[in-house]
């Protein structure tokens, strides 16, 4: 099992981090915007302009790489009631779903085996399960990969801790199991998290 206590002193700490770079962008911006309203120079207007830009590209990408709405998440635990794979595509216009697993190969669109398409398509399998909590509320937990979701079985209790995105099975022994923080498939006899070192704690 993987460290909590490690776990939820990262998270901590990624929540100090965003809110801090949050709090110094807004604050960058703001001067930014107040020197090009109160249009002092057309110099100091100019830098102000393009300084405003950076600062919203540095959020976007701040936003992309820290994704607030995952590590202020909230803890969800409950029974997988079910788990879905699809495959998705990055061109838009060209989405595809698949509903299903078993090893069955995903259907394909047809297209002239081109390198210009090649480079148009991008197959994706994803993934999602449904928890049914105490309450008998039911939680969508998206954004998995097929391979976490071949973990999970139907009746499985799964947990996803608050901050993290990926849920791991509490109720059986399993001889592997998903990253919480980062998503790394990780056998359960290894000391820690193959990509972020996450601690793992061997149960007796």
């Amino acid at each position: 099992m993987y460290d909590i206590n490690e776990l939820r002193a990262r998270i901590k700490k990624r929540k100090k981090a965003f809110l801090l770079k949050a709090l110094v962008l807004s604050l960058l911006m703001l001067t930014a915007l107040v020197l090009i309203a109160l249009n002092i120079h057309k110099a100091v207007t100019f830098i102000s302009i393009i300084s405003a830009l950076l600062l919203l590209l540095a959020t976007h990408l701040t936003v992309q790489r820290d994704n607030p709405t995952t590590i202020f998440s909230r803890e969800l635990r409950g029974v997988n009631i079910k788990e879905e794979e699809y495959v998705s595509r990055r061109t838009p216009g060209l989405a595809l779903k698949w509903h299903g697993g078993g090893g069955r190969t995903p259907p394909q669109p047809f297209a002239p085996n081109t390198g210009a398409n090649k480079k148009q398509y991008h197959p994706r399998l994803g993934g999602r399960v449904y928890l049914l909590h105490d309450s008998g509320d039911i939680s969508e937990i998206s954004g998995l990969t097929a391979e976490h979701v071949d973990i999970y079985e139907e009746g499985d209790a799964l947990i996803k801790y608050a901050g993290t995105k990926y849920p791991i099975v509490l109720s059986r022994a399993v001889e592997r199991q998903p990253c919480p923080i980062c998503g790394e498939i990780n056998d359960m006899t290894a000391v820690a998290c193959r990509a972020c070192g996450l601690g793992i704690i061997k149960e007796s």
